[in-house]
């Protein structure tokens, strides 16, 4: 079963049960993150939130790669960046623009990390998932192949 435990306070840089290294990542890629949630209010028409579920970030760089540790802010921000980019690109069409907004009620961005894919698998590829559900537009990301093929999520086809 994935998690989909809301995990989002933690992954801020005042979050005193994080090491220093981690807390300076995330601290020095807030305004990244808050960039890229712009790019998809401003192609989506505004109110959207960004959210983490599954894994705590500190279990995120425990289970990474080791050139990976450390770097939890960075690749948050790069997974938001080409989640942004398929965003623009799928709302330049009104009807899909508008099939977006309907699809995400809840007006949620999620990053949901987990250690493995779900039993069932992802629907659309084996690196990372994006569906919408539960009001919410999600992005699945799990660790067995963290950071890997991320740019095809821009040119992923959600419509």
């Amino acid at each position: 079963m994935v998690s989909t435990e809301d995990t989002t306070d933690q992954w801020v840089s005042t979050n005193k049960n994080l090491n220093m290294t981690l807390r300076k990542d995330l601290r020095d890629n807030a305004d990244k993150f808050k960039a890229e949630l712009e790019r998809i209010n401003a192609a989506l028409g505004g109110g959207y939130t960004l959210n983490f579920e599954g894994l705590a970030p500190e279990k995120v760089d425990e289970a990474a790669d080791s050139s990976y540790k450390g770097r939890i802010g960075e690749i948050a921000a790069s997974y938001l960046d080409v989640l942004a980019s398929l965003v623009e690109r799928v709302t330049k069409d009104d009807m899909t623009k508008e099939g977006l907004q309907e699809a995400t009620s809840k007006k949620r961005i999620v990053l949901r990390y987990m250690l493995k894919k779900d039993p069932k698998g992802f629907q659309h590829t084996s690196y990372w998932d994006v569906s919408l559900s539960d009001g919410s537009l999600v992005l699945s990301i799990t660790m067995e192949n963290y950071w890997t093929n991320i740019s095809q999520i821009a040119d992923f086809n959600i419509d």
